[in-house]
């Protein structure tokens, strides 16, 4: 293996070069010029009765199955049959490898899920009593300041007075 040094200039001239060589073109879209189906859009605000939901639909629709019906009869039907055969022993475990990693997605968002749920799905950035917690650890620490600064003042005196 040889360990040849490539300026950043070098290899994307490279990249380039093989996007020409492999025919793409100039026109394909920015990630930002992607338009986004309403149903994916952030919610402004945290919701618990929103994340309930959702929660719920991921535990319904995680398993993928490749054994849907084939819609439709005729050659057409017959066709899309014989293809599906053809190729399910290669899709079979691509399909389960999938299903699997939706399950553990869907476990792992379900403890995330648990974990709001039992601390009163109070998580929420402008949670009231996050606020209240704030301000009473706020007044806590300028009380510990004034006591710390008197306490040195004293300290202060009390060598002087030994000198």
């Amino acid at each position: 293996m040889s360990h040849k040094k490539i300026s950043m200039e070098q290899l994307i001239q490279e990249l380039e070069k093989s996007e020409e060589q492999r025919g793409y073109s100039a026109n394909i879209p920015d990630f930002s010029d992607v338009v986004v189906d309403d149903m994916v859009v952030l919610d402004e605000n945290y919701s618990f009765d929103r994340l309930r939901q959702l929660m719920e639909d991921l535990k319904r629709g995680y398993n993928v199955s490749v054994d849907t019906p084939i819609p439709g009869g005729g050659a057409k039907g017959f066709v899309k049959k014989a293809l599906r055969k053809l190729f399910l022993p290669v899709i079979r475990p691509m399909n389960e490898q999938q299903v699997a990693f939706n399950l553990a997605v869907v476990q792992c968002l379900n403890q995330i899920f648990l974990y709001i749920e039992q601390n009163g799905g109070s998580l929420a950035p402008n949670d009231e009593n996050v606020v209240n917690s704030r301000a009473e650890l706020y007044k806590r620490l300028d009380t510990i300041e004034k006591a710390e600064e008197e306490l040195a003042t004293r300290l202060l005196v009390l060598e002087e007075n030994n000198k």
